[in-house]
């Protein structure tokens, strides 16, 4: 009877760790296709403003330049960290804390992996008023999801996302 559970519960586990992936997966899958130097002018239309900034000068800058990055985050930003660990205790149910919000005086400068070519791709999804810039490993199960918005006409970033499985 024991071992009927245990070859349930891994089934269950399999299924939802397929779930999980392929979740992973179609997010994504979902964003801009073609290389990471495909980007496009974006413009906003409101009610008030036309919001103008070109996301391509803007991320140029902001991974290359520690001052004008700490100067477009919005603080205290989103951390989001899920590794195999936390994740397997989701699992099971554990209460994990996956979300932090992070101060200015711990941020650390990033700085972009686009031009690490040969272990990392880049993708970019444009929505309405998000950019969502994400640097995965090619071959080994690493994400850094970068969640940009605008602001009074500029971009901030609000939320960075480590994703290890």
């Amino acid at each position: 009877m024991k071992s009927r559970y245990t070859s349930i519960l891994t089934l269950l586990l399999i299924i939802f760790t397929c779930s999980i992936i392929q979740i992973h997966a179609d997010l994504y899958e979902s964003l801009e296709p073609g290389s990471a130097t495909q980007y496009h002018r974006i413009s906003y239309k409101t009610q008030q403003n036309e919001y103008d900034e070109d996301f391509q000068i803007f991320r140029k800058k902001f991974f290359s330049d520690s001052i004008f990055q700490i100067s477009r985050i919005q603080f205290p930003v989103q951390i989001f960290n899920l590794d195999r660990e936390k994740f397997w205790l989701i699992v099971f149910g554990e209460p994990v804390d996956t979300l932090k919000l992070m101060p200015k005086n711990n941020w650390y400068f990033h700085y972009s992996l686009e031009s690490d070519t040969a272990y990392y791709e880049v993708k970019i999804k444009f929505d309405d008023k998000l950019v969502v810039y994400v640097e995965r490993g090619k071959d080994f199960g690493i994400a850094t999801v970068y969640k940009f918005i605008i602001l009074d006409g500029k971009w901030f970033l609000t939320r960075v996302e480590y994703i290890n499985l």
